[in-house]
């Protein structure tokens, strides 16, 4: 090498700018070089350098640089291809809504990778196949920057007061976890008794991974639904066996109205006759003196050419469907009562006999109508049937709650957070609002 007051060799120039010093040049000769005009080098412009040399371009040594140079960026730039498409095929196999939750979940190891991306590929060009926009990638960053007490993701509840506390969420799990019949008369009891104030959906999701004592997950295909709009335009009925601990068998006949899911008549006998069958409807009939219904049952014999018998009075008023026969649906509402009054409340299996497991299903009857149903919400399929008109209006209690939350959570305070000092917080909105 020349020194003192001796040009650098042009070699050494260019092979800095092409960041090719350290293989060609030791690092003694290196040091030797002022920072800042190695610095002046690595900005300089190739085509500055290779100019310089005797034939420009096809000298060896501009060949043997910049040869090297362009497969190491042919390379470097293949694998990030390779990463890009293997980051598409992952959101395309999961689905865009999962992939981007899965990032949600751990946004903390998504900053933490695209932040370590420079000099390899833009941030803009990473979010863009990945499917998160700058918008959504700087919330995330900012509210890493967090660590508020008051909330389980950390995000500070002054700048987000309509997100619900961490009190509020323990409570919800903690009436899940005390246990009941269903998630839904869990929240409509808890609604009615003023113990929470948040949507079914918002209760659903933070008990989502918690179940109840006597809940049962069944997968089947969903039939055919009908879906009454009044009261009292569909009755579904049907027979069914249950025995006593000894072994006798006796027939629950039973009506239930499609609307509210109420029981409007039933009975019990050891017999399964069809004049059993038509005195239950007549009974029926003639406490609500409906206009016109349907009656639908399904093909037993109990029910066979009902209208026929001594029920001609009412022919005109009642259209008798026959399940997968008058119209392709199944008389599963019924069936589901059955269920619920055989498994959820289990009492039914301990009679001794008939006249036993008449009073047991009086009072499980009379439980099952005045606990809260999920098709209405925090009612019971009494009040839907009886028609009441004290209905509390679910949308003003959650809505005069959500404006508490936000009033008491824009004045909140915690330890860690640093909108503890309220100057800092409110310099921070600014920024926070541009970031948006």
């Amino acid at each position: 090498m020349m020194h003192g007051n001796s040009k650098y060799p042009l070699e050494l120039k260019f092979a800095v700018c092409c960041g090719e010093e350290l293989k060609h040049f030791s690092k003694s000769d290196i040091r030797k070089i002022p920072r800042a005009t190695l610095s002046e080098w690595r900005k300089t412009p190739i085509s500055k350098f290779v100019n310089q040399f005797e034939n420009g371009a096809e000298h060896p040594t501009v060949i043997k640089y910049l040869s090297r140079r362009d497969e190491e960026l042919e390379t470097s730039k293949k694998a990030i291809e390779s990463y890009m498409t293997f980051v598409s095929f992952i959101k395309e196999a999961m689905g865009i809504k999962s992939f981007t939750r899965m990032l949600g979940e751990n946004k903390e190891k998504f900053v933490e990778v695209v932040e370590g991306l420079e000099g390899l590929v833009t941030q803009q060009y990473f979010l863009e196949h990945a499917g998160i926009t700058r918008n959504r990638y700087w919330v995330w960053k900012n509210i890493l920057a967090m660590n508020c007490t008051l909330t389980t993701d950390k995000i500070c509840a002054r700048r987000t007061p309509n997100k619900i506390r961490d009190a509020e969420r323990q409570l919800c799990r903690d009436l899940v976890i005390a246990g009941g019949e269903n998630k839904n008369v869990i929240y409509a009891h808890a609604i009615r008794k003023g113990q929470i104030a948040m949507g079914r959906g918002s209760f659903y999701y933070i008990v989502q991974d918690l179940t109840t004592t006597k809940q049962m997950k069944t997968y089947k295909p969903k039939p055919i639904k009908i879906r009454a709009e009044n009261v009292h335009d569909i009755w579904h009925a049907d027979v069914s066996i249950i025995k006593t601990i000894y072994g006798e068998k006796w027939y629950l006949y039973c009506i239930v109205d499609n609307a509210s899911r109420g029981i409007v008549n039933w009975r019990l006998s050891d017999k399964l006759r069809k004049s059993i069958s038509a005195d239950v409807l007549r009974e029926a009939f003639m406490k609500y003196n409906p206009d016109k219904i349907i009656y639908m049952t399904d093909g037993g014999s109990e029910n066979r050419k009902i209208m026929d018998t001594e029920l001609l009075y009412m022919y005109f008023k009642v259209t008798h469907w026959i399940a997968g026969k008058s119209v392709m649906a199944s008389n599963s509402m019924i069936e589901r009562v059955f269920h619920t009054l055989k498994n959820e409340f289990g009492s039914v299996h301990v009679a001794r006999d008939g006249h036993q497991l008449e009073q047991i299903l009086s009072s499980t009857i009379e439980a099952y109508m005045n606990r809260p149903h999920s098709a209405h919400g925090i009612y019971t399929p009494l009040e839907v049937l009886e028609g009441r008109d004290n209905w509390l209006d679910v949308k003003k209690v959650i809505a005069d709650a959500k404006k508490e939350r936000v009033e008491a959570n824009k004045v909140a305070r915690c330890e860690n957070c640093s909108c503890s000092v309220e100057e800092r917080c409110s310099d921070d909105d600014g920024g926070i609002e541009q970031s948006k």
